[in-house]
C-alpha cells in the first residue's frame, strides 16, 4: 500500500511539474514571438581635427585636458576624423576596429576606430571618452555615423 501511496505522490508531482514547466514555456514562446522594439543605433558624430566652432552637442562631449568627458552620454559619440570623407547624410556604419585604448593621466581613453561605411568606405577616427563611464566602440557594432551638422 505504501509503495503504490509513493508512486501515487511521484506521479502527481511529475504531473504538476510538467503543467507547469509546460505553461513557463508557453510564456516564453508567446514573449519571444512579440514584436520587440528595435533599439536606436548609437549616433556618432565625426569632426574634423581644429574645426570650429564647436556647436553645444559637440563641444558637451569634447575631452580636453580634464577628467569631466561625458563622450557617449545620450549614446551620442564624437569622434575625430583622422582619415577617410564623411558623407553629408547619415549613414550606418559597422565597426572594424577599437585599439589604443589605453587612458592618459586623466582617465580618458583615445581609441582609435576603423568604420566601414554601408557604401564600403572607410573611415579611420579617434574616440576620445571615459570607459568607466561610456563604452567603447565595439568591433562588429553597428553605429549610425554623421557630420555634427547633419
Amino acid at each position: 500500500m505504501r509503495s503504490g501511496l509513493i508512486i501515487g505522490v511521484v506521479a502527481g508531482a511529475a504531473a504538476l511539474l510538467a503543467v507547469v514547466g509546460f505553461s513557463e514555456l508557453q510564456s516564453d514562446l508567446s514573449a519571444a514571438s512579440r514584436p520587440r522594439a528595435r533599439a536606436a543605433l548609437p549616433s556618432v558624430l565625426v569632426v574634423a581635427p581644429g574645426k570650429g566652432p564647436l556647436s553645444p552637442l559637440v563641444a558637451a562631449r569634447e575631452c580636453g585636458p580634464s577628467p569631466n568627458c561625458r563622450n557617449g552620454a545620450g549614446g551620442i559619440v564624437v569622434v575625430t576624423l583622422l582619415s577617410g570623407a564623411v558623407a553629408a547624410a547619415p549613414v550606418t556604419a559597422v565597426v572594424l576596429t577599437d585599439t589604443q585604448c589605453m587612458p592618459d593621466r586623466y582617465g580618458i581613453s583615445h581609441c582609435l576606430n576603423k568604420l566601414r561605411l554601408s557604401g564600403g568606405a572607410v573611415l579611420l577616427v579617434r574616440h576620445d571618452h571615459d570607459m568607466h563611464l561610456y563604452p567603447c566602440l565595439n568591433p562588429g557594432e553597428r553605429v549610425r555615423v554623421m557630420a555634427p551638422s547633419a
